[in-house]
């Protein structure tokens, strides 16, 4: 009897919330992990490097990164590494900071 209330009704069952071991609640989990790694990794490994709808972007060595957003140049640059943005919003565009010795060979 000890289900029962003392005055003979059942009680509510304990808990209330989704179990952490339910199938369920890890599957649903697990398919909300792989759509934010989708959202982050894909379009970052696109061919185009500053591709509007990349979230994470790399500047190589040798070059800083700087911003527009909305057509105006930000006072943000990075420096060499990944770094991310807003997509759609702000652009990014790597530029060259080491010296470059171009030759010329006459023959």
């Amino acid at each position: 009897m000890d289900s029962q209330r003392p005055g003979g009704a059942p009680r509510p069952p304990q808990g209330g919330g989704a179990d952490p071991g339910d199938a369920s609640f890890i599957l649903t989990v697990l398919i909300a992990l792989v759509a934010i790694a989708a959202l982050i990794l894909i379009p970052a490994s696109l061919s185009a490097s500053n591709s509007t709808f990349s979230i994470l972007h790399q500047v190589p060595e040798g070059h800083v990164g700087v911003y527009w957003r909305g057509g105006a140049l930000l006072k943000t640059i990075t420096d060499p590494g990944f770094h991310v943005k807003m997509p759609l919003i702000t652009q990014f565009e790597p530029i060259q900071v080491t010296l470059q010795t171009d030759q010329v060979n006459v023959l």
